[in-house]
């Protein structure tokens, strides 16, 4: 074989090598950005939930302020009828 034909066989080699490589980085990346997407899903999912249960215990603790009120008020009234 002579030089010229070893020499090409060796840069389509590299190109090859290249062109995979390139290839593996894009799919490696797509796959990092996929994994991520799937996490910013579930977080925002967590969260969504985090401030419906802040809501309602807050709507709880209304509720419940104003049963105490009420009791109170009862109390008052028991005590003020003695």
């Amino acid at each position: 074989m002579d030089v010229t034909a070893v020499t090409g066989i060796l840069q389509l080699l590299v190109l090859t090598a290249a062109v995979g490589g390139i290839f593996f980085t894009f799919g490696s990346k797509e796959e990092i950005l996929n994994d991520a997407i799937e996490e910013i899903s579930d977080l925002k999912s967590i969260s969504s939930d985090l401030v419906k249960a802040q809501v309602l215990s807050q709507a709880k603790d209304g509720e419940h302020g104003r049963m105490l009120e009420d009791i109170l008020r009862r109390l008052a009234k028991l005590e003020d009828s003695r």
